[in-house]
């Protein structure tokens, strides 16, 4: 691990917390991917979590890695615009993420899953592409008109996490 400003990383990775100076560090990040790209170094950009928003409380939100992520792109299109550069995800809905979950069950059927998650497009798809039950609250991003229209489809729904039914 380097400091931020530290030329000399060749993986940045992006993720999102409230316990930093988001700016500065943004800022500080952004420049050594663009000193790097200018002098050809390759750059590694992951980020563990493609959500874009979260749920912060009734009707409000903050931006995830995933709303970070698009800004590093479109910093690194200013010095390769073939957009050869992207980000790299880690986390949901992509199976790694899911698989180490289910070493963490010790044997037991994967059947025993269930993801619970508020985003179709991360949360739910990530289960239906990892052969698990899901759950979608209703609570967070997620409506229930939006399902027809998704490729994700949630195995239960619950209203909100005080709910003692799922549909």
């Amino acid at each position: 691990m380097v400091p931020a400003t530290d030329d000399r990383a060749e993986v940045i990775v992006i993720a999102d917390d409230d316990d930093y100076p988001f700016l500065e560090t943004i800022n500080d990040a952004i420049s050594v991917l663009l000193r790097r790209l200018s002098r050809g170094q390759a750059t590694h950009l992951v980020m563990p979590n493609p959500d874009v928003v979260f749920p912060r409380g009734h009707d409000s939100f903050g931006i995830c890695s995933g709303a970070i992520a698009a800004m590093f792109e479109s910093a690194a299109r200013l010095r390769e615009p073939s957009g050869s550069i992207r980000v790299i995800p880690l986390g949901k809905p992509h199976p790694p993420m899911f698989e180490a979950a289910a070493r963490r069950l010790s044997g037991r059927d994967k059947r025993a899953m269930v993801m619970i998650g508020d985003q179709l497009g991360t949360d739910i798809l990530g289960a239906n592409n990892f052969g698990i039950d899901s759950v979608l609250v209703l609570t967070g991003l997620g409506r229930a008109g939006e399902i027809t229209r998704s490729p994700a489809r949630p195995t239960y729904i619950l209203p909100d996490l005080r709910g003692d039914r799922a549909t």
